[in-house]
């Protein structure tokens, strides 16, 4: 918790939500609406309210169970069919700079975009999806990566310089970073950690389950130093 003073803590509460974002808004308020005499305490880590998932720049677009936001598709035509027509727009242009190989153009393109549409330009064209990231603001690029397949996230590590994966994984949240190590053989993990800033290091080696005094961790320790 950040700026958290004991006014701002309820005694007893009947509730905890964890987190300020769209979710626990919703269910917040539908818990009031049930019984306006429900007491709820809200933790919060960070140092203002819904910066993670539920900030714009990070939001996939695609949904959340406490409210459905629209995506590039909101709406489907009389017969049942759906309107992709904007989506291939996105394509059409990215295939124009592409051809331009203007990189600055790309950037200020691919950070132009919603998350989900960065997404489906990965889909549609793997010969660029290292490259797609690399182009991108990195906050906004750890947001597209987060929400990609394993094997899409395996690829892009593999193929991005090793100071580009540095900045993408200390940006990514931790649990998402952890998500993605858990996925791949130890030594791989050993190589990443190594790139990690030694607070996420810390933090993600111990949400990888490496207890304070096993070999491993102190193995890992070591890394500090490097």
């Amino acid at each position: 918790m950040s700026s958290l003073t004991s006014r701002m803590i309820i005694e007893q509460p009947d509730v905890i939500l964890i987190g300020s974002g769209i979710m626990s808004a919703n269910l917040g308020a539908m818990l009031k609406g049930l019984d306006p005499s429900l007491k709820i305490q809200v933790f919060e880590v960070t140092d203002a309210l819904a910066q993670e998932s539920s900030d714009g720049w990070n939001n996939a677009g695609t949904g959340h169970a406490g409210l459905c936001e629209v995506s590039y598709t909101p709406h489907r035509e009389p017969d049942g069919t759906v309107n992709v027509s904007k989506l291939q727009g996105i394509f059409e242009q990215f295939d124009q700079l592409i051809a331009k190989e203007d990189k600055l153009e790309i950037r200020e393109f691919l950070d132009d975009q919603n998350i989900s549409d960065v997404a489906e330009l990965i889909n549609e064209y793997p010969e660029y999806e290292a490259q797609i990231i690399a182009n991108m603001a990195i906050h906004r690029a750890a947001s597209v990566f987060k929400i990609l397949d394993i094997a899409q996230q395996k690829n892009i590590v593999k193929e991005l310089p090793s100071a580009k994966t540095a900045e993408l994984l200390n940006e990514l949240p931790a649990d998402d970073r952890t998500d993605f190590l858990e996925e791949l053989p130890k030594a791989a993990i050993r190589d990443l950690i190594k790139l990690l800033e030694p607070e996420e290091r810390k933090i993600t080696l111990s949400l990888l389950g490496y207890p304070e005094d096993s070999v491993t961790k102190k193995k890992f320790k070591n890394l500090q130093k490097a």
